[in-house]
């Protein structure tokens, strides 16, 4: 399963790919957003689920929510972010987003929402 994560504080980056890689993903990290959207966009098919943190220095995260969501309308996209509020939830959701996830969080929780909106066989990856 391949999961693209867009991630800019390093340290988060290395704790969410490690949980992932440790539960059978196979994760590729971008810090910064437009790199990130050039390399969905060579292969936009491969891709199994996107997490996305909203905070991201070149782009805003919520950006590349609708590119994302306008070449694979089905590909589970995960908003991942400290940010919050009812109305971004509401746009968030309006623009594309499968989920959102606020940090911080349990590994557990984004662990649960993947399996899901992947619809994994049980035990497929545990």
């Amino acid at each position: 399963m391949k999961i693209l994560y867009f991630e800019d504080n390093e340290q988060m980056a290395v704790l969410v790919g490690a949980l992932l890689k440790g539960h059978g993903y196979d994760v590729e990290h971008f810090a910064l957003g437009k790199p990130g959207l050039a390399r969905f966009c060579e292969t936009p098919q491969s891709w199994d689920a996107v997490i996305v943190d909203l905070d991201l220095p070149d782009v805003p995260g919520m950006a590349l929510i609708p590119e994302i969501a306008e070449r694979c309308p089905t590909l589970p996209i995960i908003v991942y972010s400290g940010m919050s509020g009812m109305k971004e939830h509401f746009e968030l959701y309006t623009s594309g987003a499968s989920a959102v996830l606020l940090k911080p969080s349990q590994g557990q929780d984004l662990l649960d929402v993947l399996k899901e909106l992947i619809k994994l066989p049980p035990g497929a990856i545990d």
